[in-house]
């Protein structure tokens, strides 16, 4: 799950996040970070992050939607299965270096990325995130 969220903000220049679940979500995500930060779109990002997953995760829809202005500009849907995803109950801690396109202008939007599994939360990041050249 973490390999996945780190993979979905990859994108990014900075961000915030907070927890958007009702606060029983599977994954708790206690840390997420870019170098270099501002982050050069369409150049290579190395992104680290630090989760606590409280169960197994086997299957899971998620959902990815950036705004520019309250407008949707992405809006992403996946399932962990079409990706291989599957995460064993424990804490997890990596970094991963990912290369950035230049798809999204620069600018500040704001964002949720969410992961269900049915009604149950296992996912949920909500905040803001600004693109640099």
């Amino acid at each position: 799950m973490l390999g996945l969220s780190l993979y979905l903000f990859a994108h990014v220049a900075c961000f915030t996040f907070q927890d958007c679940s009702d606060g029983t979500s599977i994954v708790k995500v206690k840390e997420i970070s870019f170098k270099p930060d501002p982050i050069i779109r369409n150049a290579n990002i190395t992104v680290h992050g630090a989760a606590s997953v409280s169960e197994d995760i086997d299957s899971g829809e998620c959902e990815v939607v950036l705004k520019k202005l309250s407008i949707p500009i992405l809006k992403k849907k996946l399932t962990l299965e079409e990706y291989g995803l599957t995460f064993a109950k424990g804490e997890y801690d990596e970094t991963q270096t990912f290369e950035t396109p230049a798809i999204v202008p620069p600018g500040s939007y704001t964002y949720t990325g969410q992961c269900k599994k049915g009604d149950k939360f296992i996912v949920c990041l909500a905040g803001k995130v600004d693109f640099k050249n």
